[in-house]
């Protein structure tokens, strides 16, 4: 056999061992570097095999920093269920959307109010303190006063005088507030509406009859011992004595109301005269005819029907149930008499006529009143003319423009351009109330 040489055998053993290291070396080498064997050494070595490089993870919390809203704190929220990254977490954040958001904890309604800045954290309407201070849901811009709840707003008080607008006399002046609207004199006491639908009645209260209930009236009518108004949804409300059932008005509406001594007569809104409670001679029997006006007393009534046509009921012993022929506008009835306003405006009075009651002025009027033994009317340029007894100068009525006027017995009312209530006549009643 031919030998080799011992250089030769030794190399080739050498070469054969370090083949063998290489491979071994290129296997550990690819082992670190493509641990996730996609065959691609390239730092993916998160065991995804999607060949991207692995997402850095600075704070070690197990959330990679593109899904981490802080990677500096591992204990931040992650994007997952902290979209803004305000540190709230969705379910608790009112918009997580927006990292100034306000979170669920401190306002309930998510209006964006904390809910002690919020006047109501259960509604998201609600108003905030910071724009209404009071709460009751006006803001300061418009509400009167707003540390006070109850105030009213400037839209429905413009003047901000504590009288809406409806019912003050210049709503652009803060002077100027409620006014008299009616007046109506009885034998020993009297009522008067304000603008914003109270009564007050002064005098004998015996019955109550000056003691008118809290309802808002448009028009009160006083009697003897109880009195009735119309209230502004139309019905009719009275008070003070119902012997004969003079206070127990029928549930429907009407446009007015006239009280007698115990009986109480109205037109209600379809036009029918109604009465109730109990009085002599028919007077609390009207005929079956379509009204516009009605006036009622002890024992005789009167209405102007919807022809224009004067007709009465009751006691005729003086004329007082006999109009004469015309066409009217108003009507009113005193102690055995009566009075009106024809369409021309001039006047027309009938019945007893012992103090001259029934002899009214010339002229033309809007309005008529018949009292005891005195009448008193609106002339067409807003003066009161009176006529009839003046024992106690009921009949000399003050100078100045009038709306409406009252004849009593004694006492005679009336209401000025301005909205005062002026009286003359009897002091035996107490002052007429002011506003």
């Amino acid at each position: 056999m031919r030998g080799w040489p011992i250089t030769t055998v030794l190399m080739s053993i050498g070469c054969s061992g370090f083949e063998a290291q290489k491979d071994t070396a290129l296997s550990d080498v690819y082992t670190d570097v493509d641990a996730d064997s996609d065959g691609d050494a390239d730092a993916d070595s998160d065991g995804d095999a999607d060949g991207a490089p692995d997402e850095p993870d600075l704070d070690g919390d197990g959330v990679p920093q593109s899904e981490d809203c802080d990677d500096s704190d591992p204990s931040s929220t992650v994007r997952e269920r902290d979209a803004d990254c305000d540190g709230l977490i969705t379910e608790h954040d009112c918009d997580d959307s927006d990292p100034e958001s306000t979170a669920q904890a401190d306002d309930e309604d998510c209006d964006g109010v904390v809910f002690y800045e919020d006047c109501d954290d259960g509604d998201s309407e609600s108003t905030s303190i910071a724009t209404d201070a009071d709460c009751d849901g006006v803001l300061t811009e418009n509400d009167c006063d707003d540390n006070d709840a109850d105030s009213l707003t400037r839209e429905t008080d413009g003047d901000c005088d504590g009288v809406e607008a409806g019912a003050d006399r210049d709503d652009s002046d803060p002077t100027v507030g409620l006014y008299w609207v009616h007046v109506d004199i009885g034998a020993y006491h009297a009522c008067a509406v304000v603008s914003d639908g109270e009564t007050q009645c002064w005098g004998a209260d015996e019955a109550g009859q000056s003691s008118p209930p809290a309802s808002a009236f448009k028009s009160a009518s006083a009697a003897y011992t109880h009195s009735c108004g119309v209230r502004t949804d139309d019905t009719v409300e009275c008070w003070g004595s119902d012997y004969a059932g003079e206070s127990s008005p029928p549930p429907t509406t009407f446009t007015e109301v006239s009280t007698g001594s115990t009986h109480t007569c109205g037109i209600t809104t379809s036009g029918d005269a109604v009465c109730w409670g109990s009085a002599p001679f028919g007077a609390d029997t009207p005929p079956d005819e379509s009204f516009v006006s009605i006036s009622t007393t002890t024992v005789h009534s009167c209405g102007v029907l919807a022809s224009g046509e004067a007709v009465c009921w009751g006691s005729n012993d003086y004329g007082e149930a006999s109009p004469p022929a015309g066409y009217f506008s108003s009507i009113s009835t005193g102690t055995y008499y009566g009075c009106g306003v024809k369409t021309s405006g001039e006047l027309a009075c009938w019945g007893s006529n012992t103090h001259g009651q029934a002899d009214p002025p010339s002229g033309t009027f809007t309005s008529v009143s018949a009292g005891g033994y005195h009448a008193c009317a609106v002339t067409s340029s807003g003066s009161v003319e009176c006529w009839g007894y003046n024992n106690y100068g009921q009949a000399s009525p003050p100078e100045g423009s009038f709306v409406q006027v009252s004849a009593g017995v004694y006492l005679s009312c009336g209401i000025t351009t301005a909205g005062d209530l002026t009286c003359w006549g009897w002091d035996g009643l107490p002052s007429a109330p002011t506003l």
